[in-house]
């Protein structure tokens, strides 16, 4: 059995809501096991004795499909590498007045950047670009905010993306048992 995260975009956004037990559920019913969510923003933790997390993409993406008439687009990662990004410490060196981001990537970036990439408002900064995910910060004490950010990565990297703070990707990783 593999421990994969599930990191799906737009749940609980505008109409498309999904409280998280029917989500468990719903994850249950596609052949799952020990699914457990965290948080209301689209993070599940299960198994799955599938080894490719291309097919368990695929399986998430047409339930949601079959069973809600959305399309939701899925990154799928294993606990494994979310153990690795949070040892990496990727915000080591970034203050607390800056909103820190891990973007998980759906496919390989083809966006080469000269890094650090600072936005045209000085507010907004790409850190890393990985081939699973990029990490960035958004100084709060200027700027234009977490929804430019957000539409500013999608121009660079394609729609294929969601987007987690990093207190979320910490929660993921306590939820893993992948963080002290």
């Amino acid at each position: 059995m593999t421990r994969y995260v599930a990191l799906l975009r737009g749940i609980n956004l505008g109409k498309r809501r999904i409280k998280m037990d029917q989500l468990s559920e719903d994850f249950q019913d596609w052949g799952f096991s020990q699914v457990e969510t965290v948080l209301a923003s689209g993070n599940v933790i299960f198994q799955s004795d599938e080894s490719s997390a291309e097919k368990v993409q695929a399986s998430i993406e047409t339930g949601f499909r079959d069973q809600y008439g959305w399309e939701v687009p899925t990154c799928i990662r294993q606990g494994e590498a979310i153990a690795r990004l949070v040892a990496a410490e990727p915000f080591a060196d970034i203050t607390d007045d800056f909103n820190q981001y891990v973007t998980f990537l759906g496919s390989p970036p083809q966006t080469k950047l000269e890094l650090p990439y600072i936005s045209v408002e000085g507010d907004y900064r790409i850190l890393q670009v990985q081939p699973g995910y990029v990490i960035s910060a958004l100084d709060r004490s200027q700027g234009s905010g977490t929804l430019d950010a957000m539409a500013e990565l999608e121009d660079l990297f394609g729609a294929n993306i969601t987007t987690r703070t990093w207190k979320t990707v910490l929660k993921i990783a306590d939820k893993l048992g992948a963080h002290d």
